[in-house]
């Protein structure tokens, strides 16, 4: 069997490899071919190699009505991924043009394919709501690649943030209750992995983990608690953090903003405190840095419900399944 899949990006594009590319070994394993092809209309094969292809997967792409016309005609099933809400624009206005081009592209993929999937429930009511067949698969990662690690006793308490450079300033948001928190709690520390480091307009104190590729593994199972700020906006309701997944993955407790997308994955896991002002963000902060047993206890929650619900090795087969169904 062959699958096509058109993506969003390559694999150092997050949603793309957490969508698509993690699982092409396990695939392989299981007698099944995938071949990547950045979603390029240019890249898109003629009619008859296309139609060799027992599924055909478009990751995210939002291709032109004639392309969507196209890939129906000569794909034997096929099926639509979006785990963003891209009909929202994402941190500036689209104008009207764009937002009705967008909104019309999105209908097609949705009305063409033989399934669509979403990573949350914000996003699998909407592309419903346009006539989709839709299925709900989580985002996940690799339990093999997730180890949380012992916490050294002793060592000061390290708040967490992991993040894209595009996205400090949800980090550089709570400037003002962090700096509270370290002032507060001089036994702990703010630890920021990141391309570049934060610009606060206050003298915090923090230690920069400067971004390597595939370095995530390793650092964040070294937080105490993770930090998972959003604005609250309509793109980021749709938003399924991979940043959760991972702190839930390395055994952390974890304050988080209760958004629809994040709130989904707090609602079934304890571990979770959410924060909706910078008040309940001091208030949360203060009982994990100040008891350990609370931490841990916490943490140990985190573990098992992601190893339960999120991890690569229970998703994957849910995934295949809606491909070939």
């Amino acid at each position: 069997m062959k699958i096509l899949a058109l993506t969003f990006g390559d694999m150092s594009c997050a949603s793309t490899y957490y969508r698509v590319g993690q699982y092409v070994d396990r695939l392989r394993k299981d007698g099944i071919e995938c071949d990547l092809v950045y979603g390029s209309p240019r890249n898109i094969p003629p009619a008859k190699p296309l139609s060799e292809y027992d599924v055909v997967l478009v990751q995210k792409k939002l291709f032109p009505c004639r392309i969507v016309r196209f890939l129906r005609r000569h794909s034997k099933r096929l099926v639509f991924d979006l785990d963003d809400a891209t009909w929202h624009p994402q941190g500036h206005k689209h104008s009207f043009f764009t937002r009705w081009r967008a909104a019309r592209r999105l209908k097609a993929i949705v009305k063409a394919a033989d399934a669509c999937l979403a990573p949350n429930i914000y996003i699998l009511d909407h592309l419903k709501s346009l006539g989709g067949d839709v299925h709900q698969v989580p985002m996940a990662i690799s339990a093999q690649d997730w180890l949380p690690k012992q916490k050294v006793n002793g060592a000061k308490v390290r708040l967490g943030w992991s993040g894209a450079p595009s996205n400090l300033s949800y980090l550089e948001s709570l400037e003002l209750m962090l700096a509270e928190i370290l002032r507060q709690y001089p036994e702990s520390e703010l630890v920021v992995l990141c391309g570049k480091p934060p610009v606060f307009q206050t003298k915090i104190p923090f230690t920069h983990i400067p971004w390597a590729p595939g370095c995530e593994a390793n650092v964040v199972p070294s937080f105490d608690i993770g930090l998972l700020p959003l604005p609250f906006d309509h793109f980021s309701q749709g938003k399924s953090p991979i940043k959760a997944l991972q702190y839930l993955a390395a055994g952390l407790p974890i304050i988080a903003s209760p958004l629809a997308g994040t709130l989904e994955i707090a609602q079934k896991s304890p571990s979770f405190l959410l924060a909706k002002s910078l008040e309940e963000w001091n208030k949360h902060l203060s009982v994990l840095i100040s008891s350990s047993s609370a931490r841990q206890d916490s943490g140990n929650l985190s573990r098992v419900h992601f190893e339960d619900h999120y991890s690569a090795e229970v998703v994957y087969p849910l995934w295949k399944s809606h491909l070939f169904a």
